[in-house]
């Protein structure tokens, strides 16, 4: 209990601390599903468009899983470089990088970057839950 003492905001580690905060991790959310709706449409628009031998001999459903794949490794490509981010910049006083591995007041202290990388990939993965049930298996 010691650790959580020294907390100086949100000993309760909440992460909707008003209305508003509700609202923006609402519109984040759809708006990364928007973002990965429209890439994936984006991405076969480019495939079909360039003619690559490879990707023209396939048929519809091999085409599909593999637009399919390219939004996977944007995402994980993106959540790499977030996750990277959050660690080297935390909201802690007198931060430095990587300081969760060595301060336990930090490590406990809420960060709300955790809860867009969390709906970032949540937006993916009903995304791509879309894609794999509507399109790729159709």
């Amino acid at each position: 209990m010691e650790v959580v003492d020294k907390l100086k905001t949100n000993k309760y580690g909440l992460t909707v601390t008003n209305n508003i905060d509700l609202i923006y991790y609402t519109c984040f959310f759809f708006g990364v599903w928007l973002f990965f709706f429209l890439l994936y449409f984006a991405i076969k628009w480019f495939h079909d468009t360039c003619a690559f031998s490879w990707y023209a001999s396939k048929d519809q459903h091999i085409k599909n899983r593999w637009n399919g794949a390219v939004i996977a490794n944007v995402h994980h490509l993106s959540i790499f470089i977030y996750v990277f981010y959050i660690f080297t910049h935390s909201v802690c006083d007198n931060a430095y990088p990587f300081i969760w591995f060595y301060d336990d007041v930090c490590f406990l202290t809420m960060d709300k970057k955790f809860v867009y990388v969390s709906l970032f990939s949540a937006g993916f993965l009903c995304n791509d839950f879309w894609v794999q049930k509507y399109i790729v298996a159709a």
